[in-house]
């Protein structure tokens, strides 16, 4: 699940809304919580018009859930994972990986991974 929230920031425990600048680079936070039991949150920061292609992984490789596969504008989105796959259930406790690839303009790829943890 995504929150597109292109250029906009959250102020603090507020439910107003501000325009941000747009990133001047690719940013790919670690996920909050980590460990998680419910849900946990992934920051995206976009520089430039991109295809963000972002996949959860079990320890053992296999592709458990797909966050996302498709374009974005420059700016800030929030990326979501419920601890379940890509059918709906909910997944075993445990250690998982989330991939990310982002294009850009030039077809480069950013490539980077972030490991959670999730406890039930």
């Amino acid at each position: 699940d995504i929150t597109a929230a292109p250029n906009l920031a959250k102020l603090k425990n507020e439910e107003k809304w501000e325009t941000a600048p747009i990133p001047s680079e690719f940013h790919f936070s670690h996920p909050y919580p980590n460990p998680f039991n419910t849900e946990t949150t992934f920051l995206i920061q976009l520089a430039e018009n991109s295809k963000i292609n972002a996949v959860i992984y079990d320890m053992q490789g296999k592709a458990v859930h797909t966050l996302s596969n498709q374009s974005y504008d420059a700016g800030s989105y929030n990326l979501h994972w419920n601890g379940r796959n890509d059918q709906g259930q909910a997944v075993p406790s445990g250690q998982y990986v989330i991939r990310i690839i982002s294009r850009g303009r030039s077809g480069k790829a950013i490539i980077e991974n972030r490991k959670l943890t999730l406890i039930k």
